[in-house]
């Protein structure tokens, strides 16, 4: 299965978090990260599993959400 950015785009929209946020609480940098979410960089394992951490979470609820990254 390939990385799909769309998801991450919609994942972080239905959070209410911004690029930002995301990018902060990830510790990569908000470039990176819409350069991810608009397909113009494929990112790294490590930030896949840094992003997914952030975004697994739900910051009311405090559950993992098992969130996949991945097409299907």
């Amino acid at each position: 299965m390939a990385f799909d950015p769309a998801l991450l785009a919609k994942r972080r929209a239905a959070l209410g978090l911004t690029a930002a946020e995301l990018a902060r609480r990830a510790g990569i940098n908000r470039s990176i990260i819409s350069g991810i979410e608009h397909g113009r960089l494929t990112p790294y394992p490590s930030q896949i599993r840094r992003i997914k951490a952030v975004l697994d979470t739900s910051p009311t609820s405090g559950k993992n959400t098992a969130l996949s990254l991945r097409a299907t």
